[in-house]
């Protein structure tokens, strides 16, 4: 079973953009107020965190899916297909993934790309990009939707679409090997709404190449007491 299906008109009319010119900030400032939004600093207070929602299918089926933390150095990600599962877990012991009853495997580049979606969403993707002193800001703004954005680039590669009106990451737009080549991915977050301390998206749009997904947050809870093991990788 898959876990992605075929491009449809609704994601590219979500993936077209324009573009303004215009005065830009200072970038330490963007990159602050961004994370501010968020409420990242309120988000290390935690301890843990578990998001539950479900994925939406073209066919309509809603595959559910739990994404938990311990407060930045461990993640995982569960998300049903059916009658099998599928996890993915980056940690700072063991990174790996397992499909069902497969036995499980080193973490593979699609699964990472999955995890990554929801630490993006999470803790906004600045919180994974340490060199800021690198970050460039284009001289263009870019309009998604009904949203003029600021654009900054903290590398060669990668673009953070960060709202002129609020400071909320609107998209991510990089380059994602697979395998052979690099593949363009882009990542929409929508609807931002508070649970607990913190401003996280309920809508997630992502794309990687010609796949696409389409996630919903339904419930945030957070300080449940996850362990080392809960990260650990089954024998």
């Amino acid at each position: 079973m898959l876990l992605f299906s075929a491009n449809t008109e609704i994601f590219a009319q979500k993936k077209a953009t324009s573009t303004k010119k215009g005065k830009n900030p200072n970038k330490s400032i963007l990159i602050k107020n961004s994370m501010a939004f968020n409420s990242y600093h309120k988000l290390i207070e935690y301890k843990d965190f578990k998001i539950s929602g479900y994925k939406l299918e073209n066919t309509g089926v809603k595959n559910k899916f739990s994404f938990i933390s311990k407060i930045n150095n461990s993640f995982r990600l569960d998300l049903d297909l059916g009658k099998v599962r599928n996890t993915a877990v980056e940690s700072d012991s063991s990174s790996w993934s397992k499909l069902g009853g497969i036995k499980p495997l080193a973490l593979d580049s699609f699964n990472k790309f999955i995890l990554y979606i929801f630490k993006y969403a999470t803790y906004n993707p600045m919180a994974f990009f340490n060199n800021y002193g690198y970050y460039g800001l284009k001289n263009e703004k870019e309009v998604i939707g009904s949203d003029e954005c600021y654009v900054l680039m903290p590398d060669n590669k990668t673009e953070i679409y960060i709202s002129i009106k609020d400071y909320r990451v609107v998209k991510l737009r990089s380059f994602w090997n697979f395998g052979k080549e690099d593949d363009l991915i882009e990542m929409f977050f929508e609807d931002y709404q508070t649970f607990g301390l913190i401003k996280i998206p309920k809508i997630i749009y992502a794309f990687a190449g010609a796949k696409d997904f389409r996630f919903f947050v339904e419930n945030v809870e957070f300080n449940l007491g996850f362990l080392d093991s809960d990260f650990s990788k089954p024998n």
